[in-house]
């Protein structure tokens, strides 16, 4: 056991539990029981890896926080964990995704990568994640695989396989992959999208609806249902949803990336200077997500990415 507390080592164990259920509402209580674990024992390195993980989470489209409220706090409790246990591969990899997520410090990020797998073979989907985002598939799918075979049963690998394979096109193993994910929060979502992208509109309209149904009228389910709308034509309903997805925006905060994606489904180059302005996580998948596939050689498109420190040109 990592601790010799009990109480705090069962609030770890209750504060992990929710947070890779990746709902607003878990990740807010993941960070009550996180705290929690931390209080007793000041040294308990897990505890702070997990809480900064939670944290990270807050600060994507899962927490729907600002960022920048929230990952200055995730790097904060990385970097306390490291300074703890500097071979604890969960915290090193974390700090990892934080330099990627965040900061956009793509060659410190690959360092700190590499140092995890040092730690913790096995410890990929970061890095899996990270070489996305840099186009690199191969490398990424490589990576799945590995942690696929010695981790199957595991529903949030399977997730996290799932959006590599919809990233790289792949969309075969996309739906394999959902399908072993269970009721996980962006199940439908990836599944929808991949339905979009092999042109059968039915079935993914279908899921986008259904999702919000599940889900509620979140910002992130209203985004992606605006953008199947646009994308299927049907201009009417997708600016009655946008309108609802802005009238949210007017009251809490909604990541600008959510917004620009139905901006460009409707043919409208905006909000994605903002996104990059509060540093949205989503952001950094710009290059691989099929929303840009018509703007590759917009300059408008090519001056943001070099903005976010891709260096195309």
């Amino acid at each position: 056991m990592p601790t010799a507390v009990l109480a705090a080592y069962d609030a770890y164990l209750l504060g992990r539990f929710h947070t890779f259920r990746q709902t607003p509402e878990d990740l807010v209580l993941a960070v009550t029981y996180l705290e929690t674990a931390t209080a007793p024992d000041p040294e308990f390195a897990k505890a702070y890896a997990a809480l900064g993980w939670t944290y990270s989470f807050l600060g994507t489209n899962y927490g729907q926080q600002p960022p920048h409220e929230v990952y200055p706090r995730a790097k904060k409790a990385a970097l306390t964990a490291l300074s703890l246990d500097s071979e604890l591969a969960d915290a090193r990899s974390l700090y990892a995704d934080i330099l990627t997520w965040y900061d956009w410090d793509f060659i410190a990020a690959e360092r700190e990568f590499l140092k995890t797998l040092e730690y913790d073979p096995i410890n990929v989907l970061g890095y899996a994640l990270f070489l996305t985002t840099q186009e690199r598939h191969d490398e990424a799918i490589v990576l799945i695989e590995k942690r696929l075979a010695a981790d199957p049963n595991n529903r949030y690998v399977h997730i996290n396989a799932a959006w590599r394979f919809y990233s790289a096109r792949q969309y075969e193993r996309t739906i394999e992959e959902v399908a072993l994910a269970g009721n996980h929060t962006d199940a439908r979502p990836i599944l929808a999208y991949t339905y979009l992208a092999l042109g059968e509109t039915d079935r993914a309209m279908e899921l986008f609806e259904s999702d919000v149904d599940r889900q509620g009228r979140n910002s992130q389910q209203l985004s992606n249902l605006a953008y199947a709308y646009f994308r299927m034509g049907h201009r009417t309903k997708g600016n009655e949803i946008l309108a609802e997805l802005l009238e949210i925006a007017e009251k809490e905060f909604v990541s600008p990336a959510a917004i620009a994606a139905v901006y460009f489904a409707a043919d409208r180059f905006a909000m994605l200077q903002k996104a990059i302005d509060v540093r949205a996580r989503e952001i950094i998948f710009i290059q691989i997500d099929h929303t840009y596939d018509a703007y590759r050689e917009d300059p408008r498109y090519l001056d943001l990415i070099q903005k976010i420190g891709f260096g195309a040109g």
